[in-house]
């Protein structure tokens, strides 16, 4: 028993001493620095600005168009999402369509589709909650939130036939989504 008390106050006279703390950063460092780096492979969210120089280049706000060759350029690099934070009320530039054009086709965006559409149904906007969400399954049509969320939107519209077609569609997806499978039961 008093070997063990001995060792006791040796390490807590090591502890107050901070010898311990210098040994255990330098293990650490030691064992860091053996652990391999990650590879490059692994890409990171990225964040990319419009700064005041873009600003003076291509003036404000900026063109549809070069937002459209932006998404374009990051959809061809593989990128798996792009959000655009950009408060407008009406499309820029000779090529206003184009934009939407391209969110709409880019599967990179079917889930702001599929918010857009959950926001419009919260606000009342109904028919256009539908549209936005008809988006999304276009734009990723293996997902059976997408057709369920419309289906659920449409039952409380009144439209029963409309609102299983949707969720049979989510279960043909997905057979065991549990919301589509209550609502294809339901009278």
């Amino acid at each position: 028993m008093a070997s063990y008390g001995v060792a006791a106050l040796i390490l807590w006279g090591l502890e107050m001493s901070r010898i311990l703390q210098g040994v255990n950063l330098l293990v650490y460092d030691y064992v860091t620095h053996l652990s391999p780096a990650p590879s490059g492979q692994s890409k990171p969210i990225v964040i990319i600005g419009i700064s005041e120089s873009d600003i003076k280049t291509y003036g404000w706000p900026i063109d549809d168009s070069l937002l459209c060759e932006a998404v374009d350029r990051l959809s061809g690099e593989g990128v798996k999402a792009i959000g655009l934070d950009l408060y407008r009320d009406k499309g820029i530039g000779a090529q206003q369509n184009c934009l939407r054009e391209t969110i709409r086709r880019n599967s990179a965006f079917d889930r702001a589709w599929y918010n857009l559409g959950l926001l419009l149904a919260q606000t009342g906007r109904s028919a256009e909650a539908v549209q936005a969400l008809q988006t999304a399954e276009r734009t990723a049509p293996g997902v059976a939130d997408y057709p369920y969320a419309r289906a659920t939107i449409l039952w409380q519209q009144g439209d029963r036939a409309g609102a299983k077609a949707a969720a049979e569609l989510a279960l043909r997806i997905n057979p065991a989504h549990p919301g589509a499978r209550q609502l294809v039961e339901q009278r």
